[in-house]
């Protein structure tokens, strides 16, 4: 046998060889496997998933927009005089044509004082009618006809003297969807199946045409019926990775395992000659088993850095020191102490002695509440660096600890007392989006706002100056890397759309454009420069002059939309692409509309600045719209209290608590509008085209002394004369006509009265402007108050 044939034979018979061949041949078919199903099938199966779920959604809100839109219309219709007529037997024949002109697509419109007018025969109609007239919330129902075909029925009550007297039904073709779904010219099928407690569900309507994509059907709810929607092969074939990826992913694993042998045979080949020539260089008597030497390094493994700990020490219980009262009356002056935060002008009402002494008061109370740890964070006005270490000095002389968060957006601090262990109140130094010359502190306690009746108390704790000593310790966290990732994982969908980003020179601005970018959009920062002394307009947004930037560079970038945060990025307004500006109040209707189809019945709570249109579509959603107060502390302790999974303010402060943390933050209710947008693949413009329309002002400030503000408003009630309104007075006087409303209420952050109206129509908004006037000349006829 020649010497490469024994090298041969020996390599064959090596132990490492036989290993490295054992792995070659086994280990390829199962990696393979498991390499298919992780690249392509899993990805594939989760892409189809996503693409039918994103169908049935998609299809699911154009079936309820359209049902939404039937409802309202039917709604509007019971509620005119020719319906109330219709029931009598003279106005039946006039009412029905005027219902038939609002459905023009309708088989059949009646009006019905009772069921036992319809034939017995019709179970759902009759069905339908005593929903209606007993309260219960109207519903579209399928309905099997004689010929086979399904129709859809709908009822609304007619009211008659406040109570439901009888019903307008209106039956349409189930092909009347059809319009909504768009589906007939799409590949790929959707159907509409009515469900029912004990039964099967049964389709009533099916879109669509070409060849299906086996197992790809998906299924969302609407209220009573069910929305199935399958893919087409063509759209399937879409998500099958490229052939040569998948031969690349089966190839892998075989040329590693080739790859080993070689590897190993070229280690091994270079020791079997030097052992052959050493063995036939022996005598044949002194020829002896050669040992193969396997040297073994072992390295001591050197100990780590070691870890620091912070030591925090304990200060030991003390009574409360009773000292003479602190701070003199003139320096803690009640003005600064509002209805939902402290606020005031900086360096004369609100100084570092003033800080301090907050600083001690919240201390002692956190102390005597058995807690110990504050978190504080600060904006980025010029007095806030100095305001926020007096607030830790004072914090400290209690015993407690604090976790100094930084220069960040008020929503972050919200964020860090949520994430880190055993926080007991917050304390945020910020005027928000008052002028720089001001400045103040937003706090919490054990989760909740301090507001009304508790900050004045507060307030007498200063005065009687009455506070825990101690020696607390402070630490510094940066969390915003955190929250950034926070917010993008609990916001998954990704859409590259160019959004310009107007921070104000406030204190997001240096999160906003890297959380959009996280997002997957391209941002188009605008006065995104932390600077407090706010040089190119007030950090307020909810005003539209300071809006006129940021409209004009969506229009110069062609950006998809433009967002505007305030001082301390817990308020959001928008502008679209085509420059319109989106009060928060048409983004709560926008996030209601969403929220509600995964919380039915849920609680939606806003405040009485707020459109009209947002109680109506919260209702036609199934939902329960809650009307409160304005103001921040009390839209989130009212959210907080019904556990809405939504709340909302005029002014920009949207609370979610669905998914996210119940505060007011901006960044995050940005991200959820892009995420709406993006499942819904639309523009805002066309999302904003799907809401029922309306005239309207935004929030009209009238300059009015602090002092004199609420005095004011309370002659305003006194004066009012509306026989013909609904009076609402739990803020100021909002009064509800037939064809819109008017507000006046004392603002809680300026020394002003503020006002808003909204009508069906320009005329009826000028009407309702006019008697607000002439109301304000009667309460005030020796101020200058024009609207």
């Amino acid at each position: 046998m020649n010497h490469t044939a024994r090298r041969l034979a020996a390599l064959c018979r090596h132990p490492l060889f036989l290993a490295a061949l054992v792995i070659a041949l086994a280990m390829p078919p199962a990696a393979g496997s498991w390499l298919r199903e992780r690249l392509i099938s899993a990805p594939r199966t989760a892409a189809l998933a996503g693409a039918s779920r994103e169908a049935a959604t998609t299809a699911a809100a154009a079936v309820t927009d359209a049902v939404a839109r039937w409802r309202i219309r039917l709604s509007g219709f019971a509620n005119e005089g020719a319906a109330r007529a219709g029931l009598g037997p003279q106005g039946a024949e006039t009412a029905i044509a005027r219902l038939r002109t609002l459905f023009p697509e309708a088989q059949e419109a009646r009006l019905v004082t009772g069921p036992e007018q319809l034939a017995p025969t019709d179970f759902l109609g009759r069905q339908l009618v005593r929903d209606v007239l007993t309260g219960s919330a109207f519903e579209a129902v399928a309905m099997k006809t004689g010929d086979n075909s399904w129709s859809l029925l709908l009822a609304a009550p007619v009211t008659l003297d406040g109570t439901p007297g009888g019903a307008a039904l209106v039956e349409l073709p189930a092909a009347a969807l059809a319009d909504a779904l768009e589906q007939p010219a799409k590949p790929g099928e959707v159907v509409l199946s009515q469900r029912a407690d004990g039964a099967a569900p049964q389709a009533f309507l099916t879109l669509g045409r070409g060849q299906l994509a086996p197992a790809t059907a998906a299924i969302d709810n609407v209220p009573g019926w069910q929305v199935t929607s399958r893919l087409s092969a063509q759209a399937a074939a879409a998500h099958e990775p490229p052939r040569g990826f998948q031969w690349l992913v089966v190839g892998v694993p075989w040329a590693f395992g080739l790859g080993l042998l070689l590897l190993v045979t070229l280690r091994l080949w270079p020791r079997l000659q030097i052992r052959e020539a050493a063995v036939s260089a022996e005598p044949p008597r002194q020829r002896r088993t050669t040992a193969l030497l396997v040297e073994r390094e072992a390295a001591a493994a050197a100990p780590g850095p070691a870890e620091q700990r912070a030591t925090t020490r304990a200060a030991p219980p003390r009574p409360p020191q009773a000292t003479p009262a602190a701070v003199a009356t003139e320096s803690c002056p009640e003005a600064v102490f509002r209805d939902y935060d402290i606020r005031g002008a900086s360096g004369t009402q609100i100084d570092p002695a003033f800080a301090l002494a907050l600083g001690k008061t919240l201390g002692s109370r956190v102390r005597d509440a058995g807690g110990g740890r504050v978190a504080v964070a600060r904006d980025g006005r010029t007095s806030s660096p100095e305001l926020c270490e007096a607030l830790i000095e004072g914090l400290l002389a209690t015993g407690c600890d604090v976790v100094d968060i930084g220069l960040v957006p008020t929503p972050v601090l919200c964020f860090a007392a949520d994430r880190l262990p055993a926080i007991s109140a917050t304390a945020m130094v910020t005027a928000s989006h008052n002028p720089p010359g001001d400045n103040g502190f937003k706090i919490t306690l054990e989760g909740q706002v301090l507001q009304g009746t508790e900050l004045k108390a507060l307030r007498q704790e200063m005065l009687d100056g009455k506070w825990r000593e101690g020696e607390g310790s402070r630490e510094t966290q940066d969390i915003r890397e955190d929250y950034l990732s926070a917010v993008a994982a609990d916001v998954p969908s990704r859409a590259p759309r160019t959004v310009v980003v107007d921070c104000g020179s406030g204190a997001a601005g240096e999160l906003a454009p890297r959380l959009l970018e996280a997002l997957g959009c391209d941002p188009v920062p605008l006065y995104c420069e932390i600077d407090g002394s706010f040089p190119h307009h007030p950090p307020d947004p909810s005003c539209a002059a300071n809006l006129q930037d940021l409209r004009k560079v969506v229009a110069a970038t062609q950006a998809d939309l433009g967002i505007a945060l305030d001082g301390d990025g817990d308020r959001l307004v928008v502008v679209s692409a085509s420059g319109r500006i989106v009060w928060p109040d048409e983004l709560m209707m926008i996030f209601a509309r969403d929220i509600l189809t995964a919380h039915p019945g849920a609680d939606i709570v806003y405040d009485v600045k707020s459109s009209r249109r947002l109680g109506n579509l919260i209702s036609s959603y199934g939902g329960r719209p809650v009307m409160h107060r304005t103001g921040h502390s009390h839209i989130r302790t009212r959210t907080a209290e019904l556990n809405a999974p939504l709340g909302g303010e005029f002014s920009g402060h949207i609370f979610f608590r669905d998914r996210w943390l119940g505060c007011d933050d901006a960044l995050y209710a940005a991200a959820r509008l892009l995420e709406i947008l993006n499942l819904r693949e639309q523009q805002l413009d066309a999302v904003l085209a799907t809401l029922e329309a309306s005239a309207a002002t935004g929030e009209i400030r009238l300059a009015v002394p602090e002092e004199d503000k609420f005095a004011l408003i309370d002659r305003v009630r006194a004066a009012a004369d509306f026989e013909d309104a609904k009076i609402i007075d739990i803020d100021g006087l909002r009064v509800e006509f037939a064809g819109g409303w008017g507000l006046v209420r004392a603002s809680n952050t300026e020394a002003a009265i503020t006002l808003r109206f909204e009508a069906d129509d320009e005329n009826q908004l000028e009407a309702i402007r006019a008697r607000f006037q002439a109301l304000l000349d009667r309460a005030a006829p020796d101020r200058e108050l024009k609207l």
